[in-house]
């Protein structure tokens, strides 16, 4: 058993068994955006994994645990490096780095690099609590959202993950379901502020990256909820900032809008004949 695999000097953690022909129960880290994940895949190194965030890369570019409690252990610290390092920053007054999970803004072009059919790995609620409790982690993005209200783009990062989080889960969860529809909202507002402040740090100098899934999460809740012209109306709103491939999206939505209004019509018609 290789139980300590790095790919030359890439610096990722690659704690586990590397031998085993079958698929096996992994857990990792996406330095993206600092969440973890568990699933089950056959451990190849260059095994392509997608992670909530969108980061897509082969499974040496993540830190890959078979414990659990390793895992948690590493995040964990992970997680408070990152903090220090950015209080010193701040404290110093020099700008922070970009998140990962941005895309390259360029002008006039907003990318939207989500896709959420495949960002979610398919684990029941009971294997992804033992990873990262959700009710706790949403509390800690919380706590970040708050602290971040003086950074537009920080609260629309912190806005960001907790839609991924509560998105993956509301089919189960009520509550996570109305906090997602809630963040989605604020951030749908706060969008155009987020782009403004994205092209003017990009003027003095740096390159932020800049990437939105709320459209697409709340356009693909709508729709679920049977709100059709809701949710074509967020995607008219993506398509206004600048956001991608929304037009397929629209059109389908238009034609269901389309069917749902003649299917209605006649059902309308049919009730008054038969009275």
């Amino acid at each position: 058993m290789n139980k300590l695999f790095e790919i030359e000097d890439s610096g990722f953690y690659q704690l586990y068994d590397t031998n085993l022909s079958a698929a096996q129960d992994l857990f990792i880290f996406c330095r993206m955006c600092r969440q973890s994940f568990p699933l089950k895949v056959k451990a190849e190194p260059r095994a392509r994994v997608r992670c909530a965030c969108g980061h897509k890369s082969p499974l040496s570019d993540f830190d890959v645990f078979d414990d659990p409690e390793r895992l948690e252990q590493f995040s964990s610290f992970y997680r408070r490096i990152v903090s220090a390092v950015k209080n010193v920053l701040t404290e110093a007054g020099i700008p922070t780095p970009p998140s990962g999970r941005y895309v390259p803004y360029r002008e006039g072009h907003v990318e939207d690099e989500s896709d959420i059919r495949e960002s979610y790995v398919a684990v029941d609620s009971d294997e992804q609590s033992s990873v990262s409790p959700y009710a706790e982690r949403i509390s800690e993005l919380k706590d970040y959202l708050e602290a971040a209200r003086g950074d537009v783009i920080d609260v629309h990062e912190v806005l960001s993950k907790i839609i991924a989080l509560s998105y993956s889960r509301r089919g189960s969860d009520e509550e996570a379901r109305a906090l997602c529809h809630k963040c989605c909202r604020a951030d749908l507002t706060l969008a155009p502020r987020v782009v403004r402040e994205s092209k003017r740090r990009r003027s003095e100098g740096e390159s932020p990256r800049l990437s939105f899934s709320s459209f697409k999460h709340l356009s693909i809740m709508l729709e679920e909820e049977g709100r059709l012209k809701s949710a074509y109306r967020v995607c008219q709103k993506a398509k206004q900032l600048g956001l991608k491939r929304y037009e397929p999206r629209m059109k389908r939505l238009a034609t269901a809008i389309k069917h749902a209004k003649a299917a209605k019509s006649k059902a309308k018609r049919a009730t008054k004949g038969g009275s």
